[in-house]
């Protein structure tokens, strides 16, 4: 046997050291995934209760409803990890799996895959399948776990021989904590080993069934089999399934996860087309494709009476594998273990053209590659550069993903009930303010077909507030939450809304009702507390509306900008004065300040040019200050006049104002114009 040469033994050193650090930096990022929250609240019910829940503890739709969890362990695990320590090193735990699972997959594929630059080269391909996986989610264990069957999967095990009571004691022990924490990813592999089995099954039939054939056959039979047995006692893990598969069912079409892979492809579910994008979406039909043509190949071997070439179970395997690698775009790195299956079962064939120094360097080509379109992605279009993705590394949560700051407030005016909120909030609400607080929905999709429905309309702002009405007809609630602002015009009726808070994260209304009077209460010594004045709820609104408008103002870069648009003012040419005073409207409008803006608005437009744009947030500001009337004229005069009509229009509105406009004219019972179409 030659020995290895001293260089080569250096660059695989120096690949694991540079895959540990690149997956670490791919892996350890702020969390963005609201998952990870209703885990560690369960985690929390569990300690608490001493047992498992077998109806929704979280949601208020139907508090009787069936649920029980399958991911019980994982949670214990994760709110442990919460409370005694902090949240980062739930992050350590997630990315470390994710690392250590890259690193367990170059051994098990150098001795599965001939030639070194081959097995490098699956493994970066690996890590770029995994990219969207990366998450704070029990997935992580999955990768981890599945890199620790691998050996027995793909033949190593038993290739050695050597101590069998040891292989079975070792898959029961990882078949029971992978069954306990995540049942949903623990059972690939029964149904992997199974695959093998079969495979293995048509070899000794198609082999004349010898005693070599039987063995072989034996072995994935005998795992399989413990570790199904293992498996199907395990807390949760029958019930855990099956509620999943319900919740799945009516979930799957608003998660872009559940799509398949080719939804990379397309740039209204995962936005620009990238390489890596490509990969993802193509790569998965590319390997169905090979494991079918293999499959082709052994059939025809099978018609013409000849034995199997290669290890039919692998084959089996892959074919699976990639089968379900096709079915949902969270599957797509099981392809990494259909292709290892693929050499596994030409091993023989392909070890020679593996060894041409072409072959070699075009692998080490291809591991660079996949490298830069995972660096890219991860680092370079979605952490905006090396610099921002090691910075960002500080932030527990992705800033701006959820509402920190609002639910903070929340929290501390002490509110209860019933939310209702953005679908992508759930869990982390459920996190900040549970047992206080149910809510709607949290990101495990357990919700009925009717409440899915609803919850679809209501994210639709433009209709809001209709269809929070019809919901709330049917499923009542207390508080709502969405990213500001919540009502498109920024007014909503006031009998039936109370805004509480107000900031760049979200905004908080309540409802008014006899029922949520105490929520009322709490809200309003809050902001009493806050140094606001007010007599009543009604006051308070406007006096909110005051002081938001005073701190956003106060923000620096918005200070900056309003002395700007001051200084534009004082110019001598006219031109630059209504854009001045028109800034300094609009800047006082978005923060609240109708009174403010609609007469700075009014002096830009007085200066003889025509300005849609800022005609538009005139008109909309009188009608927030409650003057309908003086609203009225300025819709007429700037939208109906037709010398105006006629002048050039230098702020013409896009989609979204025209469909503002429209809202203020129903609202001020005038009618809208008619835009030609847009070309």
């Amino acid at each position: 046997m030659t020995p290895t040469p001293r260089w080569h033994r250096a660059a695989e050193w120096a690949f694991l050291a540079a895959l540990i650090g690149f997956g670490f930096l791919l892996a350890f990022r702020p969390n963005w995934d609201i998952d990870i929250f209703w885990h560690i609240a369960t985690g929390q019910w569990i300690v608490t209760h001493g047992r498992l829940p077998n109806t929704d503890i979280f949601t208020y739709t139907d508090p009787e409803r069936p649920w029980s969890s399958f991911q019980w362990l994982y949670q214990v695990l994760s709110y442990e990890m919460d409370s005694r320590t902090s949240f980062v090193w739930i992050r350590i735990l997630h990315a470390g799996l994710f690392v250590a699972t890259f690193v367990a997959w170059v051994p098990i594929l150098r001795r599965v895959v001939p030639g070194r630059t081959v097995a490098a080269a699956l493994v970066m391909l690996g890590v770029a399948l995994s990219l969207d996986r990366l998450r704070v989610r029990p997935e992580a264990f999955n990768f981890l776990f599945l890199a620790a069957a691998m050996p027995w999967l793909l033949g190593l095990r038993d290739r050695v021989g050597g101590a069998r009571g040891y292989d079975v004691a070792a898959v029961a022990v990882l078949s029971a904590l992978w069954a306990s924490i995540h049942a949903g990813g623990a059972v690939l592999l029964p149904l992997a080993l199974g695959a093998v089995a079969a495979g293995r099954f048509v070899d000794w039939l198609a082999s004349g069934r010898t005693l070599a054939t039987r063995k072989a056959l034996g072995f994935p039979l005998i795992l399989g089999a413990v570790s199904t047995l293992v498996m199907l006692p395990m807390p949760g893990f029958v019930q855990g399934l099956l509620s999943a598969r319900s919740m799945v069912q009516v979930s799957a079409a608003l998660i872009p996860e559940w799509q398949p892979p080719v939804a990379y492809l397309f740039a209204d579910v995962t936005g620009p087309l990238t390489p890596h994008h490509l990969v993802c979406g193509a790569l998965p039909y590319l390997v169905l494709l090979l494991a079918g043509l293999a499959a082709i190949g052994l059939a025809l071997r099978l018609l013409r009476r000849q034995a199997p070439a290669g290890d039919v179970g692998l084959l089996a395997l892959a074919i699976l594998m990639a089968v379900l690698a096709t079915r949902t775009a969270r599957f797509i790195y099981l392809d990494l273990l259909a292709l290892a299956a693929l050499a596994g079962h030409y091993r023989e064939r392909l070890g020679p053209w593996t060894r041409r120094p072409l072959v070699r360097w075009s692998m080490v080509a291809v591991a660079l590659l996949l490298a830069w379109f995972s660096y890219d992605q991860s680092v370079r279009r979605e952490r905006h550069g090396l610099t921002a993705a090691v910075t960002s590394m500080a932030f527990d949560q992705q800033p701006g993903t959820f509402p920190e700051q609002a639910t903070q407030v929340m929290a501390t005016m002490g509110l209860k009930g019933r939310i209702f909120h953005l679908s992508a909030w759930g869990g982390y609400l459920l996190h900040r303010l549970y047992p206080d607080c149910r809510v709607f929905s949290d990101g495990r999709g357990n919700f009925s077909v009717r409440e899915r429905d609803l919850m679809v309309l209501a994210h639709r702002p433009w209709e809001r507030a209709e269809h929070l009405e019809a919901l709330h007809a049917e499923f009542p609630f207390d508080i709502v939450l969405f990213p500001p602002p919540m009502f498109p015009l920024k007014d909503w009726d006031a009998t039936r809304w109370v805004r509480i808070y107000a900031g760049p994260d979200a905004e908080a209304f309540l409802r008014r009702s006899p029922e949520n009077q105490r929520n009322l209460e709490r809200a309003a010594a809050y902001w009493r507390l806050m140094g606001l004045r007010f007599e009543d709820i009604d006051e308070m609104q406007v006096v909110h509306r005051r002081m938001t408008a005073a701190v956003a103002l106060s923000e620096p870069a918005t200070a900056g900008a309003l002395a700007e648009a001051d200084a534009l003012t004082r110019a001598p040419e006219s031109a630059r004065q209504a854009t001045g005073w028109f800034r300094g409207g609009v800047i006082r409008f978005e923060a609240g300040l109708w009174e403010g803006a609609a007469w700075r608005l009014d002096r830009a437009l007085s200066l003889g040019m025509r300005h849609d744009t800022a005609a538009l947030y005139l008109v909309w500001a009188l009608t927030l200050q409650g003057n309908p009337e003086a609203a009225r004229q300025a819709f007429a005069r700037h939208f109906m006049d037709p010398r105006v009509l006629a002048a050039k229009d230098r702020g013409p509105l896009n989609a979204a104002a025209r469909r503002i406009l429209a809202l203020l004219a129903d609202r001020l019972s005038v009618a809208a114009p008619q835009w030609a179409p847009d070309p």
